[in-house]
């Protein structure tokens, strides 16, 4: 992305920090979760299969991440 824009790579993440109030790696999962969320309740694969579509690599990794975004279990969300 900095490239293309051409600026430093540090400077550009810097630049989406101080914006975002988010590192690169905070915004990437949580947009990620927000993914997840929006598949939770309009689809009738299981947890595990969207978390892997997603890009989480493993269930304790999602459901630790979900966890922690959310603030809640996957449980009290409801699936269709």
């Amino acid at each position: 992305m900095a490239e293309h824009v051409k600026l430093n790579a540090n400077y550009a993440m810097g630049i989406f920090q101080r914006v975002m109030q988010l590192t690169m790696k905070q915004y990437i999962t949580a947009m990620r979760i927000n993914h997840v969320r929006a598949l939770l309740s309009d689809t009738d694969k299981s947890i595990l299969d969207i978390a892997l579509t997603a890009g989480f690599r493993s269930s304790s990794r999602f459901y630790s991440t979900f966890g922690k975004y959310v603030g809640m279990s996957t449980a009290t969300i409801p699936q269709t």
